[in-house]
């Protein structure tokens, strides 16, 4: 009965990521054949998992029984990913998924990005992010009426730059991140040597190990895409974050975000990067607004704090990521610069400070402008 049971489920299977490779338009546009790619790709490599385990007599042994079933719920949750994300974007792709691809590009040109482009999908359902096993970039979907918040764009864009592998020209910006990620392990050695010689109790070296861990497994690459973000376009990302942390509410001071690092943390590294290249008044402004929204709420610093972000370590990783982004070639933001998307998101900032009762009549003549000019 298990036997006929896994034939017919592994049958079944095997039809359906058919089905999804036959789905996939044969008639986008260029900026889609990295996506489509990695799609069959991807389904090539869960077809031939499904054939082994139908096919192959030595799972036959029912020993290996319990493996083959972990082997079969793998392939449907990698199916189920698939479809629900890259297939579902190819799909889908629409004038709104056109546009960004098409941004992306000018975005490239400007900055020259040295990796391959993500494909962008106007589907996501959780801000912008990045599959980097896909090199899929998923945009809010209301997103290509708005610049306030495009300068994530450029976060997410150093995203597949920090994972790829064997590429001579991006290894330098890995390099300089391995090394930051040595400086603030290094804090926390020390952190960590000092406790264990004056018996700390256990719940502080836990506490210890936990900030270890988060900066080694996603600090350190968000601190790094932040950093990427600011090198390359200047201000604007800036103030895109001061913006998405009062509209959302959530505690600067929190460290237990797991995944990125505390919203006051991430704040001081823009500032140091922006003086870094150049932009002190800047700084200045949006740290002066920082602090002004964050005095209004009743969040503070917890007394460890600077513990888990010290500055001086924040400080090197500042530096040590410019010597990256310059290494691979990007050209950096300066106050002279005047490429299109970088001049227009930083504009839309200055022009949402000076009139914010007047910005969106503003907005909404760019936007159309700047989606004219992609279909040019």
């Amino acid at each position: 009965m298990f036997e006929e049971y896994i034939a017919g489920t592994l049958g079944e299977l095997e039809r359906r990521a058919l089905v999804l490779r036959a789905k996939i338009p044969r008639d986008l546009p260029p900026y889609y054949a990295t996506l489509v790619q990695a799609c069959n790709e991807r389904l090539d490599r869960l077809l031939s998992v499904l054939r082994d385990l139908r096919d192959n007599p030595e799972w036959q042994d029912e020993k290996l029984r319990p493996e083959r079933q972990r082997r079969l719920r793998r392939i449907v949750t990698a199916l189920d990913e698939l479809e629900s994300g890259g297939i579902t974007a190819l799909c889908r792709a629409n004038d709104d998924d056109h546009y960004f691809n098409g941004l992306l590009e000018r975005l490239r040109q400007e900055i020259k990005y040295p990796g391959a482009l993500p494909t962008v999908s106007s589907l996501s359902q959780s801000y912008f992010y990045v599959d980097t096993d896909l090199n899929l970039m998923s945009v809010p979907l209301a997103e290509r009426h708005f610049l306030l918040h495009l300068p994530d764009l450029y976060h997410e864009l150093a995203h597949p730059l920090l994972v790829a592998r064997d590429d001579p020209v991006i290894e330098p910006l890995q390099d300089r991140m391995l090394e930051s990620a040595a400086e603030a392990m290094e804090h926390f050695y020390a952190l960590a040597r000092e406790r264990e010689g004056g018996r700390a109790p256990e719940q502080e070296r836990d506490r210890l190990r936990t900030w270890e861990f988060y900066w080694g497994k996603y600090w350190i690459f968000e601190f790094y895409c932040d950093l990427f973000a600011i090198y390359t376009l200047g201000p604007a990302f800036a103030w895109s974050h001061v913006h998405l942390s009062v509209k959302r509410g959530v505690n600067p001071y929190d460290y237990l975000m797991e995944q990125h690092p505390a919203d006051a943390a991430r704040m001081s590294v823009f500032l140091i990067g922006l003086r870094e290249i150049g932009y002190d008044n800047e700084a200045k402004k949006i740290a002066e607004v920082w602090q002004s929204m964050i005095g209004s709420s009743s969040y503070k610093p917890p007394s460890d704090f600077r513990t888990c972000y010290p500055k001086d370590v924040l400080e090197k990783i500042a530096k040590q990521g410019l010597e990256g982004v310059s290494a691979i070639g990007c050209r950096i933001a300066h106050a002279e610069c005047d490429d299109e998307i970088h001049t227009l998101l930083n504009e839309a900032w200055q022009r949402f400070w000076d009139n914010p009762k007047e910005y969106a009549a503003w907005e909404d003549q760019k936007t159309k402008k700047l989606g004219a000019a992609g279909n040019n």
